[in-house]
């Protein structure tokens, strides 16, 4: 899974902040990627990008358009990296 698209998306999402980088680096093994656990302590985008980076990473649906589309949520500055 390590070079799928999937695993490169979730990467890049998980590494665009550093309070969520800091938390989840130590959970790659293997080129993999453990969401065991949510972030604790996170403000509601890193929650966000967070959740994003595991729907991508997992294959599954749990963030609606709405979520992605409330700009107090998503900054614009996220998309230009």
């Amino acid at each position: 899974m390590r070079s799928s698209p999937s695993f490169v998306s979730a990467l890049f999402l998980l590494t665009v902040n550093p309070f969520i980088w800091y938390r989840i680096n130590r959970r790659l093994k293997e080129g993999a990627i453990s969401f065991y656990n949510t972030l604790r302590g996170a403000d509601p985008r890193n929650q966000i990008l967070y959740q994003t980076a595991k729907d991508l990473y997992c294959g599954v649906l749990q963030l609606s358009l709405d979520d992605l589309c409330r700009p107090e949520m998503i900054d614009d500055h996220l998309f230009l990296y």
